[in-house]
């Protein structure tokens, strides 16, 4: 299979948003046993993802 430019985009667009959006607040997250969806969610939609 190979990937479009837009394929690219996407996956470094989602990698970036992981990368800054989550991955820094993982272990707070698990600790208190919660994730904030609806900020993730709405974050992501501001992406249009």
């Amino acid at each position: 299979m190979q990937f479009t430019d837009q394929h690219r985009a996407l996956d470094e667009t989602v990698t970036r948003f992981v990368r800054q959006e989550i991955d820094p607040h993982v272990e707070a997250w698990e600790r208190a046993e919660q994730f904030p969806s609806r900020e993730i969610f709405k974050k992501l939609g501001d992406l249009g993802l």
